[in-house]
């Protein structure tokens, strides 16, 4: 499927001429008959840098707590992004954590700031963003543990 990204803003389009040319190029090669044209959102996916900040916020809590890293984030998961399904055997519905693989990179945000935030509240753990003072020192500790 052919396809072109563009933006809008303060209510204008781009590059409007090169939207008009690539449209006017692509419906040239369609074949007679009925069609349907999707414009949809583009959302950003979460970064890499976010999930090594998760990471390497769940090495430090795994080392302050001795819980593992990766059962702080199926906690959390199933804490933050929890959802139900249908258990296939009796018909119930069910929590199952959800995933952060999925969440776009505003919803990632708000993830980390709901687990920064119950860190701070419920274990006493600050976790630093990037952009803290101390956050080096911070990192430099623990990146060692983080996955």
């Amino acid at each position: 499927m052919k396809q072109i990204e563009f933006s809008k803003t303060n209510g204008e389009i781009g590059d409007m001429a090169a939207l008009h040319a690539w449209l006017d190029k692509s419906v040239k090669w369609l074949t007679n008959g009925r069609h349907t044209l999707e414009i949809k959102r583009s959302v950003r996916k979460r970064s890499l840098a976010q999930n090594r900040l998760m990471w390497l916020w769940f090495a430090c809590i795994e080392q302050e707590t001795g819980q593992y890293a990766q059962d702080i984030h199926d906690y959390y998961c199933l804490r933050f992004l929890r959802r139900e399904v249908t258990d296939l055997s009796t018909g119930a519905m069910v929590a199952v954590p959800g995933h952060t693989s999925a969440l776009s990179a505003e919803a990632f945000t708000d993830f980390l700031n709901k687990v920064q935030a119950d860190a701070a509240t419920e274990l006493g753990i600050t976790l630093p963003v990037p952009d803290d003072e101390g956050f080096q020192d911070f990192e430099d500790e623990y990146k060692q543990y983080a996955r």
